[in-house]
């Protein structure tokens, strides 16, 4: 790129020689002067890049672009998570490796054809086995690799805010802006004996049905078994409702067969203790 320089005239800096009236780099050879010409014939001289000027140039701007992505990866993932542990887990370091693990990298590897088809999942499986884990694997490396605003939200932490807010209609339009939306436990606290009566399935209900009509993903955790979603009757309209609701954007369950993760963990801290006093 070239560009005007009121100093074109000046002495020769320490690694330029002159030819044919122009400075060179001495190390590429490469002109940093060039003579252009304007429309009523008038010649100037200005300033050019020679090819290490260009390389350092492009290394400046590299370095850049990669400050800026990293600040909008750190605004993305403080805008998901309120655990900062969460913004560690990848799938890089998953101690995953089955059906589950694949199907959900390769959903993120899909996002753009996944988002055309509005394709949401649903992750069942015992407490413990890294449904969790995996949510947030997708939440991070769809903010990694394609900026996606992402959010990260507990059913409990959802039903005490939507109990609690007198603008129920702001938070689910706050919650239905996102690319992806996690919905973690589902289940834990609105599909129990006094959840009918709470309200607490139609409050969830209202967040699932927000996200459908903006035809925006879900991310669905759950202990509940995944035989509870593909049978055909419910006790009550509103389990009927979420439930196939559910089922309507995920296709069908995905279960995440494996280790209990956390009673690993804690075993591992159990048999570090024990060797404190032998």
């Amino acid at each position: 790129m070239s560009y005007f320089d009121f100093q074109a005239e000046r002495e020769l800096h320490e690694g330029e020689f002159l030819k044919e009236g122009l400075i060179h780099c001495s190390v590429c050879k490469k002109p940093r002067q060039a003579i252009s010409i304007l429309d009523d014939g008038t010649k100037f001289k200005h300033k050019v890049l020679c090819d290490c000027e260009q390389k350092k140039n492009d290394e400046r701007e590299k370095v850049f672009r990669q400050a800026q992505k990293e600040r909008a990866v750190t605004a993305l993932k403080n805008s998901c998570f309120d655990t900062p542990e969460f913004m560690k887990h990848t799938f890089e370091a998953s101690a995953h490796s089955g059906g589950a693990y694949k199907l959900c990298f390769n959903y993120c590897e899909k996002w753009q054809e996944v988002r055309a088809k509005r394709i949401s999942l649903l992750i069942c499986g015992k407490v413990g086995g890294g449904k969790t884990y995996l949510a947030c694997c997708i939440c991070n490396k769809l903010i990694m690799d394609y900026n996606a605003s992402v959010k990260f939200i507990t059913e409990y932490d959802y039903l005490n805010l939507y109990t609690a807010s007198k603008e129920r209609e702001e938070l689910l339009f706050s919650l239905s802006k996102p690319d992806l939306l996690v919905l973690d436990d589902f289940g834990s606290k609105c599909y129990k004996k006094n959840a009918e009566a709470n309200g607490f399935l139609s409050f969830v209900n209202d967040l699932i049905d927000t996200r459908y009509k903006k035809g925006k993903q879900l991310v669905i955790t759950t202990n509940l078994n995944k035989d509870l979603f593909n049978r055909g009757s419910f006790s009550s309209v509103d389990e009927e409702r979420i439930f196939s609701r559910i089922i309507e954007m995920t296709g069908a369950p995905i279960e995440v067969v494996s280790a209990d993760f956390r009673q690993e963990k804690a075993q591992a801290k159990a048999n570090f203790l024990r060797g404190l006093v032998s």
